[in-house]
């Protein structure tokens, strides 16, 4: 009776310990997204976001351009920007206002970055470069130029 019941216990701590346990090429630096870190008012945010690509150019891209989708399409938890600057619906406002968030994407982005940093180590997973960056992004000149731009309605008067 005991060996039985040693047995069913080793059986089951073994299926608990390989269910539990992955291996580290299947962490997934996605699942983390974008986290808020600090802010100074309504002038700036400073958030974590990690960034998937094919070298440390492309992680680094994808890091900062996941800051700014959050900010824009989702909002930030526990910041000031926990509402999304521009909308909820994201595939409508990307695809309303192509040529703007385009021109954004891909030359406007890093003038509203104050500064960057890379929090972790780079890790290279299946042939793809992880990383993490630390963004402080100027959210009051963003949202003026989003203002501007007819992206976003002014506030007040």
């Amino acid at each position: 009776m005991k060996k039985l019941l040693s047995l069913i216990i080793a059986t089951f701590m073994l299926q608990l310990f390989l269910g539990c346990g992955g291996s580290k090429t299947d962490y997934n630096f996605t699942s983390g997204k974008v986290a808020y870190l600090s802010s100074e008012g309504m002038e700036t945010i400073s958030v974590r976001s990690s960034g998937i690509g094919k070298d440390e150019a492309q992680a680094k891209y994808q890091a900062e351009r996941l800051a700014f989708e959050n900010l824009f399409f989702r909002g930030i938890s526990s910041s000031n920007y926990s509402k999304p600057l521009v909308g909820i619906d994201e595939k409508e406002q990307l695809q309303k206002n192509a040529t703007y968030f385009n021109e954004f994407f891909n030359k406007r982005m890093q003038t509203f970055i104050l500064s960057s940093f890379q929090s972790t180590p780079k890790q290279k997973i299946k042939g793809e470069v992880h990383l993490t960056m630390d963004l402080k992004i100027n959210t009051k000149s963003l949202k003026k130029n989003l203002e501007e731009n007819g992206i976003i309605r002014k506030f007040g008067l």
